[in-house]
């Protein structure tokens, strides 16, 4: 299919102000208050005092990122040394190392210590928030027991399970794991529940090493997850620690053009039947590119019903003649072979190879307005025409100083082409009438065996639906029997 350079402007147009505005250049995962607590060395409510620079920036202007020294005057406090006022720095490389505080405004602090500083700081990510929507972390910190008294471990273990009453494969808690936290040798082991959650309780203060236990047919997901890790547990603090499992399926196979040579760096999709059946459902495509000797792998692939396809979203090209094709190579999606993957480990190992190699043609052709001259500079759309997959664009191309076109397409294969100009202004009667509105062909079929030429088309005028202005008045249809002039 061919793809929009305008969502690469949305995006680019996305990023710019992302780094441009300073309120929403930050992202932070969301964070409990438990946790917030957990990871603080001082917790206070306080006033904003003061708000000092201590940077000084090389082109003399003040940095958003600056260095900043913010002292408080404490009004309540739930961790850390008793003092009425207290000074916690803000700043950094990043934005989301700053939280922006204004004189005289009140806030809840979490602020922690600083291997690079040698007193506290905060951010935006740390759960500081200013004091009027803090309700729910001063509900949790009022309440809190008696010190030393030990903290909390908690979390859930995540993986797929069937939904009997669904018929189908869902991410869900997953029950009866063993989660082990362990210390100076001496150690605890739990099961998780129903839900696939666990919780240690009354941790005593330090450094702890928290692992959990993965069934034969399971592994720790790809994307940073680690089944063993280190974590610090704080006094009447929380720890929240899940785990994402992942099934051991996989699928390897090579990819042959019809000579049985490897083709590298060619995309392979494994393609959900449910996502083949219909393009806006949320399962997930997965996508890999072929390496130097053709060959691919999918790793932890998750339950469900599946279908393999090869340049599943391009059209052929002059570099890459080949159709979409399916495993076992067919070009008719409904052809093609559904693997399943379920609960249980699963390994696959295929072959995939193109059975033909298609034979480039050219179509060749004129556009002419509807008054019979060349229409230059006018966009001719061409279509490959697809009875099982639907039509795709397969591309434009612009009409030279003669209105004549040129398009390559390829035998065997159907089109249908449409001549368009977006760039004229159509002026009805005596002047009263003018409107800005795309000509467009009638769309012209063609069965593609052998080059094709003398394809002519023309530019009409169809007001049916267009839009045409009258000295200041909206109207909507039109006369195609007024007289026109085009400009050019």
């Amino acid at each position: 299919m061919l793809k929009s350079s305008f969502y690469l402007f949305l995006v680019s147009v996305f990023v710019s102000l992302l780094f441009t505005t300073e309120t929403n250049a930050c992202w932070c995962r969301g964070i409990s208050s438990c946790e917030a607590f957990n990871h603080s060395s001082a917790v206070f409510v306080g006033r904003v005092l003061s708000v000092t620079n201590k940077d000084k920036p090389d082109d003399g202007e003040k940095s958003i990122f600056s260095n900043q020294a913010v002292r408080f005057q404490i009004l309540e406090k739930f961790q850390g040394k008793k003092s009425r006022t207290i000074t916690v720095e803000t700043g950094g490389e990043w934005d989301c190392d700053r939280y922006h505080f204004q004189i005289g405004e009140t806030y809840l602090v979490y602020a922690y210590s600083s291997k690079n500083a040698s007193g506290l700081r905060t951010g935006q990510c740390g759960g500081t928030k200013p004091f009027a929507k803090a309700e729910e972390d001063l509900t949790f910190l009022r309440g809190l027991p008696e010190a030393n008294s030990g903290g909390r471990v908690s979390g859930t273990v995540i993986g797929y399970g069937f939904n009997q009453s669904l018929n189908k494969y869902e991410i869900d808690g997953l029950s009866n794991i063993s989660i082990t936290i362990s210390r100076d040798g001496k150690s605890k082991t739990i099961l998780t529940d129903a839900s696939g959650n666990y919780e240690f309780t009354g941790i005593k203060t330090g450094a702890y090493e928290i692992k959990v236990s993965l069934p034969n047919n399971y592994e720790i997901a790809s994307y940073g997850d680690e089944a063993n890790r280190k974590i610090d547990v704080g006094d009447r603090g929380c720890v929240s620690e899940n785990f994402h499992l992942k099934i051991k399926n996989s699928l390897e196979g090579i990819l042959l053009n019809e000579a049985g040579v490897p083709l590298k760096d060619i995309e392979i999709t494994l393609l959900p039947v449910e996502k083949l059946q219909n393009e806006e459902s949320d399962e997930e495509s997965l996508e890999v590119d072929t390496d130097e000797n053709g060959k691919f792998s999918f790793k932890q692939i998750n339950p469900g019903r599946y279908v393999i396809a090869i340049n599943y979203d391009e059209e052929p090209d002059e570099d890459f003649p080949y159709l979409p094709t399916f495993y076992p190579n067919v070009t008719d999606a409904k052809e093609a072979i559904v693997i399943e993957f379920g609960l249980e480990q699963k390994h696959e190992k295929i072959n995939l190879k193109f059975t033909e190699r298609l034979t480039e043609r050219k179509i060749t052709g004129k556009v002419f307005w509807f008054d019979g001259r060349p229409a230059i500079k006018s966009i001719v759309q061409f279509w490959r025409i697809d009875d099982v997959n639907g039509d795709y664009l397969t591309g434009l191309v612009k009409t030279d100083e003669k209105g004549n076109f040129e398009i390559k397409g390829f035998s065997g294969l159907d089109y249908k082409l449409k001549a368009c100009s977006y760039r004229n202004k159509l002026i009805y009667g005596d002047g009263m009438l003018e409107f800005t509105n795309p000509l467009q062909s009638d769309y012209t079929d063609i069965k593609l065996k052998d080059d094709l030429t003398d394809i002519n088309l023309t530019l009409k005028i169809n007001c049916q639906s267009c839009s045409i202005f009258v000295r200041g008045s909206f109207f909507l249809g039109g006369n195609n029997n007024l007289p026109v002039r085009v400009i050019y």
